[in-house]
């Protein structure tokens, strides 16, 4: 009878351990990698930078583009959108995890414009 409890109690330590195991390996695969380009990292900087902020009110999307892949490096991918309205949608985002970002470019008190510039990037 003695073996029957061994048993039975080596056999729930291991089904303990499969679960923490499964846990553990599916959180590991969703999480975001550390070294991975914070995206407010780029656009904080950029925010006072006077070539960006010209590029971007003056819609110029070869500069911008330019700008922000020297930022972001060959390992992300990205969309922006340059809007007044803060709570634009965007489509062509891809169905996987999208981080965002946006930075108050610049604005015009007499009549309320204001130039808002978003980014959106994705691991490749």
């Amino acid at each position: 009878m003695v073996k029957h409890g061994a048993l039975r109690t080596a056999e729930s330590l291991m089904a303990i351990a499969l679960s923490f195991g499964f846990l553990f390996f599916m959180l590991q695969s969703q999480s975001i990698t550390p070294g991975s380009v914070d995206v407010q990292n780029v656009l904080h900087p950029l925010r006072s930078d006077t070539e960006f902020r010209t590029c971007v009110l003056e819609r110029d999307t070869t500069c911008i583009e330019t700008i922000v892949e020297e930022r972001l490096g060959p390992t992300k991918e990205y969309t922006y959108n340059i809007s007044t309205d803060p709570t634009a949608t965007v489509s062509g985002l891809p169905a996987r995890a999208v981080v965002a970002s946006s930075v108050y470019i610049g604005g015009n008190i007499s009549d309320d414009e204001q130039v808002i510039f978003r980014l959106f990037t994705w691991d490749s």
